[in-house]
C-alpha cells in the first residue's frame, strides 16, 4: 500500500505508532462501545471504543472506519478490563 506521500511503508510506519500508542490503553477499562453502519458500502462504518482508567487520567477513544465485519459484543459485560491490547499490519496481498 503506498500512502498519499509516496512511501511504501507509511502506512504500516502509521500502524506501528498507533501500536505503541494503544499499549499505554493497558490497565484501563471499556467504558462504551459503539458502532456505526451509516453507509452500505462500509466506507463511512465507525466502531467507537471508549476507554477509562481512573479519575485523574484522560480518557481515550479508539476510533475504526472502513469495517468489513464486527464481532458482536455482549454489552452487559462491561465495564471490561483490558490486560493487553495489540494493533497488527498485515501487508496488502500479494504479498506473504
Amino acid at each position: 500500500m503506498v500512502e498519499e506521500d509516496g512511501t511504501p511503508d507509511a502506512f504500516k510506519n502509521r500502524c506501528m505508532n498507533a501500536a505503541g500508542r494503544l499499549e499505554s490503553c493497558i490497565s484501563h477499562s471499556i467504558e462504551r462501545i459503539s458502532l456505526n453502519e451509516s453507509n452500505e458500502d462500509r466506507k463511512e462504518n465507525t466502531l467507537d471504543v471508549w476507554l477509562r482508567e481512573g479519575p485523574r487520567k484522560p480518557d481515550v477513544v479508539i476510533s475504526l472506519s472502513h469495517l468489513h465485519s464486527v464481532r458482536p459484543w455482549e454489552p452487559a459485560l462491561a465495564p471490561t478490563f483490558i490486560d493487553g491490547i495489540s494493533l497488527i499490519h498485515l501487508p496488502k496481498l500479494p504479498s506473504p
